[in-house]
């Protein structure tokens, strides 16, 4: 089992992750964290890049500084016409 550090959330919600838990994840400042809560338990996870419409994460580009698949690319030009 992991050990278990515990922290106390300060008065806007935040927390210290732990030094040697960032290093392990080469987790540096600025690096996008996903939050998520699932089954009673809040999840971090290291932001990996998606599509803004359906979420995909293969073929992406940026349109106004965002990201956006190809399908769905296709689908708002098909809109457009």
């Amino acid at each position: 089992m992991a050990k278990v550090t515990v922290r106390h959330l300060d008065e806007l919600g935040r927390i210290v992750i732990p030094q040697a838990i960032r290093t392990n994840l080469a987790w540096k400042n600025r690096t996008q964290i996903d939050v998520c809560e699932q089954d009673g338990k809040v999840i971090l996870s290291t932001h990996s890049k998606s599509c803004l419409f359906c979420g995909g994460t293969e073929g992406l580009c940026q349109f106004a500084g965002k990201d956006i698949c190809q399908d769905c690319l296709n689908e708002l030009k098909k809109i457009e016409s």
